[in-house]
């Protein structure tokens, strides 16, 4: 069995660019938290199927290798960096520099986080399902289960309101997790040691056609909202000027 687990790298503190004035650090960046969920899915299957490979891919410009390395600790098989310098891409625009790679591999199964935790728009894995021809399903919940040998792959996933759906996916198929689907491990120091030396393949990305970019036509911070007000004082000084405040706004009754 083949696996491919497709991981993001995000900035920590959730930026989709890195202001200019501002140098960024190795330590700046980390793996997309659900896709590490789909790589301890996928890690998981490999240790109770004998025989599994794990590849990991990610697009991004060179500082992806930090992330492929670390999952390479976590113990996937090999490691595809597609190399883009233009950041950050629309979800079908990495669905689409991933197509070429997926395409040839022909994996088994692919997994990938729901939705990335910078653009939040939880496209790709669907949009990449679509250009490769497979089924696919989103929000995974719980343990994926291989059914009937290698034919058949069950599902649970989240429907919205509560509602848990089970479906039944015949392979080769793409599934999109949720966060809090499991507990992805930490990579033991001496894997990371090897993971340093490890060979990773890297190919460039195609340039992206215009029938899969989606252009930013602006942006807008959030709305400022009012801020609270802090009471000081004893705790006698803080009722009665919680009191008058409640009093003047007709809240309570003089």
């Amino acid at each position: 069995m083949h696996i491919a687990v497709l991981i993001k790298q995000v900035h920590n503190a959730g930026l989709t660019r890195v202001p200019p004035d501002r140098e960024e650090t190795p330590t700046d960046f980390r793996i997309n938290r659900l896709d590490e969920h789909a790589l301890e899915e996928a890690l998981r299957i490999k240790e109770s199927r004998a025989g599994t490979v794990l590849t990991l891919i990610s697009v991004g410009p060179d500082r992806v290798t930090e992330s492929l390395r670390r999952g390479l600790g976590m113990g996937a098989d090999g490691a595809v960096h597609i190399k883009t310098d233009t950041e950050p891409l629309c979800a079908t625009e990495t669905a689409a520099a991933l197509f070429p790679v997926l395409d040839e591999l022909r994996p088994d199964l692919i997994l990938c986080g729901a939705m990335s935790e910078d653009l939040m728009q939880g496209m790709t894995g669907p949009a990449l399902a679509t250009m490769l021809g497979i089924p696919h399903t989103s929000q995974a919940v719980k343990e994926l289960r291989i059914k009937q040998g290698l034919s058949t792959l069950e599902v649970t996933r989240d429907a919205g309101a509560g509602i848990r759906q089970v479906v039944s996916l015949p392979f080769p198929c793409l599934v999109t997790v949720q966060q809090g689907f499991n507990t992805p491990r930490y990579p033991n120091i001496t894997h990371m040691i090897k993971a340093r030396s490890r060979p990773i393949e890297c190919r460039k990305a195609p340039p992206p056609a215009p029938t899969v970019t989606t252009p930013v036509t602006g942006t807008s911070p959030p709305i400022q909202r009012g801020r609270g007000h802090r009471i000081k004082g004893s705790p006698e000084e803080q009722a009665a000027h919680f009191i008058a405040y409640l009093k003047e706004r007709q809240v309570l009754k003089g």
